[in-house]
């Protein structure tokens, strides 16, 4: 298991936000080695991801969603994005 780098995150944002997705996009890639379950496990996963990752972009309080999908190479994805309150 390998953690995605930057050209994959990017090509799985561009592939997920489409026209959304803004021209400078601060990104990490992460691994997981058993896919969430369904539920509230996955809520809880992606909140901890999410609070882990605002503090190292620097956003403070900041809100998040989830979205799941498929990479360009097929592989099941997890895009989780955050936005700051208010912005």
């Amino acid at each position: 298991m390998s953690v995605p780098d930057s050209d994959y995150v990017l090509s799985v944002a561009r592939l997920m936000l489409g026209e959304r997705m803004p021209t400078e996009l601060p990104h990490a890639g992460m691994s997981q080695p058993v896919w969430f379950r369904a539920g509230e496990f996955t809520r809880s996963g992606v909140a901890d991801a999410a609070a882990a990752y605002a503090v190292k972009f620097g956003l403070g309080v900041c809100s998040h969603r989830h979205t799941e999908g498929q990479g360009p190479d097929g592989a099941r994805v997890m895009l989780i994005e955050l936005w700051r309150e208010g912005g």
